[in-house]
Protein backbone atom coordinates (compact mmCIF):
# COMPACT_ATOMS: atom_id res chain seq x y z
CA UNK A 1 0.00 0.00 0.00
CA UNK A 2 1.38 3.23 -0.94
CA UNK A 3 -0.16 6.50 0.12
CA UNK A 4 1.38 9.97 -0.88
CA UNK A 5 0.50 13.53 -0.70
CA UNK A 6 -1.43 14.12 -4.25
CA UNK A 7 -0.87 17.15 -5.73
CA UNK A 8 -2.99 18.90 -8.55
CA UNK A 9 -6.41 20.74 -9.50
CA UNK A 10 -9.94 20.28 -7.75
CA UNK A 11 -11.65 18.11 -10.23
CA UNK A 12 -15.64 17.57 -10.36
CA UNK A 13 -16.48 14.31 -9.17
CA UNK A 14 -19.89 12.77 -9.82
CA UNK A 15 -21.66 10.32 -7.12
CA UNK A 16 -20.84 6.78 -7.81
CA UNK A 17 -21.76 4.66 -5.13
CA UNK A 18 -23.74 4.14 -2.28
CA UNK A 19 -22.93 4.53 1.63
CA UNK A 20 -23.57 1.44 3.57
CA UNK A 21 -24.45 2.12 7.75
CA UNK A 22 -24.63 -1.20 9.71
CA UNK A 23 -25.34 -0.66 13.20
CA UNK A 24 -22.09 -1.32 14.93
CA UNK A 25 -22.86 -2.01 19.23
CA UNK A 26 -21.43 -0.40 21.49
CA UNK A 27 -18.33 -2.86 22.83
CA UNK A 28 -18.28 -4.51 25.81
CA UNK A 29 -14.76 -4.91 28.23
CA UNK A 30 -12.40 -6.83 25.78
CA UNK A 31 -14.50 -6.74 22.72
CA UNK A 32 -13.40 -5.10 19.48
CA UNK A 33 -14.85 -1.82 18.39
CA UNK A 34 -14.65 -2.87 14.79
CA UNK A 35 -16.28 -5.81 12.91
CA UNK A 36 -14.31 -8.84 13.11
CA UNK A 37 -10.94 -10.00 10.47
CA UNK A 38 -13.73 -12.35 9.26
CA UNK A 39 -16.57 -10.18 9.02
CA UNK A 40 -14.49 -7.52 6.72
CA UNK A 41 -13.00 -10.55 4.83
CA UNK A 42 -16.31 -11.18 4.15
CA UNK A 43 -17.43 -8.34 2.59
CA UNK A 44 -14.28 -7.95 1.28
CA UNK A 45 -14.87 -11.18 -0.87
CA UNK A 46 -18.43 -9.92 -1.56
CA UNK A 47 -17.28 -6.59 -2.39
CA UNK A 48 -14.21 -8.36 -5.00
CA UNK A 49 -17.38 -10.54 -6.19
CA UNK A 50 -19.30 -7.10 -7.29
CA UNK A 51 -16.35 -5.21 -8.32
CA UNK A 52 -15.28 -8.37 -10.47
CA UNK A 53 -18.92 -7.89 -12.30
CA UNK A 54 -18.32 -4.66 -13.57
CA UNK A 55 -20.22 -2.40 -10.59
CA UNK A 56 -19.13 0.21 -8.49
CA UNK A 57 -15.77 0.71 -10.50
CA UNK A 58 -16.80 4.57 -10.44
CA UNK A 59 -15.82 7.26 -8.30
CA UNK A 60 -16.68 6.58 -4.94
CA UNK A 61 -18.90 9.07 -2.40
CA UNK A 62 -19.46 8.73 0.95
CA UNK A 63 -21.39 10.84 3.07
CA UNK A 64 -19.94 11.92 6.77
CA UNK A 65 -22.73 12.80 9.70
CA UNK A 66 -20.26 13.60 12.64
CA UNK A 67 -22.50 12.29 15.52
CA UNK A 68 -23.83 8.83 13.71
CA UNK A 69 -20.28 7.83 12.32
CA UNK A 70 -18.25 9.18 15.68
CA UNK A 71 -16.03 7.06 18.08
CA UNK A 72 -15.83 8.21 21.25
CA UNK A 73 -11.91 9.25 22.39
CA UNK A 74 -13.52 8.47 26.35
CA UNK A 75 -13.36 4.57 26.13
CA UNK A 76 -13.16 4.63 22.31
CA UNK A 77 -16.30 2.84 20.95
CA UNK A 78 -19.55 4.23 18.96
CA UNK A 79 -22.46 5.25 21.31
CA UNK A 80 -25.32 3.69 20.53
CA UNK A 81 -26.70 3.47 17.34
CA UNK A 82 -23.44 5.28 15.70
CA UNK A 83 -21.14 3.58 13.99
CA UNK A 84 -18.36 3.56 10.86
CA UNK A 85 -19.69 4.00 7.60
CA UNK A 86 -18.26 0.98 5.51
CA UNK A 87 -17.96 0.78 1.92
CA UNK A 88 -15.59 -1.27 -0.54
CA UNK A 89 -13.27 0.20 -3.26
CA UNK A 90 -11.91 -1.51 -6.10
CA UNK A 91 -7.86 -2.19 -7.32
CA UNK A 92 -6.49 1.48 -8.12
CA UNK A 93 -5.42 4.75 -7.56
CA UNK A 94 -7.36 7.05 -5.88
CA UNK A 95 -7.06 10.62 -4.96
CA UNK A 96 -9.07 10.85 -1.53
CA UNK A 97 -10.37 14.32 -0.04
CA UNK A 98 -12.95 15.53 2.37
CA UNK A 99 -15.34 18.03 0.19
CA UNK A 100 -18.58 19.88 1.38
CA UNK A 101 -17.24 20.27 4.94
CA UNK A 102 -19.80 21.85 7.65
CA UNK A 103 -19.21 19.49 10.26
CA UNK A 104 -18.76 20.59 14.05
CA UNK A 105 -17.70 18.87 17.66
CA UNK A 106 -19.80 21.45 19.12
CA UNK A 107 -23.67 22.33 18.22
CA UNK A 108 -22.43 23.96 15.05
CA UNK A 109 -20.00 26.73 16.68
CA UNK A 110 -17.65 26.96 13.30
CA UNK A 111 -16.89 30.85 13.57
CA UNK A 112 -15.18 32.66 16.19
CA UNK A 113 -12.19 32.25 17.91
CA UNK A 114 -9.73 29.39 17.18
CA UNK A 115 -10.21 29.10 21.27
CA UNK A 116 -14.35 29.07 20.26
CA UNK A 117 -15.00 27.38 17.15
CA UNK A 118 -14.95 23.89 16.80
CA UNK A 119 -14.70 22.69 13.34
CA UNK A 120 -14.33 19.11 12.85
CA UNK A 121 -11.56 18.73 9.47
CA UNK A 122 -10.00 15.13 9.59
CA UNK A 123 -11.89 11.94 9.17
CA UNK A 124 -10.43 8.88 9.58
CA UNK A 125 -10.19 5.39 7.36
CA UNK A 126 -9.72 2.07 8.74
CA UNK A 127 -9.70 -0.56 5.50
CA UNK A 128 -8.12 -4.15 5.29
CA UNK A 129 -7.60 -5.88 1.74
CA UNK A 130 -8.55 -9.59 0.64
CA UNK A 131 -4.91 -10.34 1.93
CA UNK A 132 -6.11 -9.09 5.53
CA UNK A 133 -3.72 -6.57 5.02
CA UNK A 134 -5.03 -3.88 6.64
CA UNK A 135 -4.13 0.16 6.30
CA UNK A 136 -5.55 3.66 7.94
CA UNK A 137 -5.51 7.16 6.98
CA UNK A 138 -6.16 10.66 8.23
CA UNK A 139 -8.29 12.63 5.57
CA UNK A 140 -8.51 16.41 5.12
CA UNK A 141 -9.59 19.05 2.37
CA UNK A 142 -6.34 17.95 0.86
CA UNK A 143 -6.29 15.49 -1.38
CA UNK A 144 -3.96 12.18 -0.95
CA UNK A 145 -3.22 9.65 -3.38
CA UNK A 146 -4.30 5.90 -2.13
CA UNK A 147 -2.62 2.88 -4.19
CA UNK A 148 -5.36 -0.27 -3.69
CA UNK A 149 -3.32 -3.37 -4.29
CA UNK A 150 -6.56 -5.51 -3.54
CA UNK A 151 -10.35 -5.12 -3.84
CA UNK A 152 -10.54 -3.23 -0.19
CA UNK A 153 -13.94 -2.81 2.59
CA UNK A 154 -13.11 1.16 4.55
CA UNK A 155 -14.35 2.41 7.24
CA UNK A 156 -14.48 5.97 7.88
CA UNK A 157 -15.46 7.40 11.28
CA UNK A 158 -14.19 11.35 12.83
CA UNK A 159 -12.98 10.30 16.72
CA UNK A 160 -14.33 13.50 19.04
CA UNK A 161 -16.21 13.28 23.17
CA UNK A 162 -18.77 14.24 23.33
CA UNK A 163 -19.96 12.82 19.87
CA UNK A 164 -23.82 13.51 20.67
CA UNK A 165 -23.23 17.40 20.11
CA UNK A 166 -21.59 17.10 16.65
CA UNK A 167 -23.54 18.28 13.79
CA UNK A 168 -23.22 18.78 9.65
CA UNK A 169 -22.34 16.71 7.18
CA UNK A 170 -19.25 15.82 4.78
CA UNK A 171 -18.62 14.06 1.76
CA UNK A 172 -15.74 11.87 1.82
CA UNK A 173 -14.34 11.22 -2.25
CA UNK A 174 -12.42 8.71 -3.98
CA UNK A 175 -12.23 10.14 -7.24
CA UNK A 176 -10.67 6.95 -9.60
CA UNK A 177 -9.61 4.78 -10.43
CA UNK A 178 -7.38 7.04 -11.97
Amino acid sequence: MKINAALGAETAITPGSVDANPQFQPARRGESRFPSKSALLRGVLLAAAVLSAGVATADVVVTIDPEKNCLETNGGYFPFGASAVTSAIAVGSYLVDLRANNMSCHYGNLTGSARSKCNIDTVLLRAVNSFQAGWGLAVGARPVLVDVSAPTVFNAFVIDTPCHDNTGKATLYFKGPL
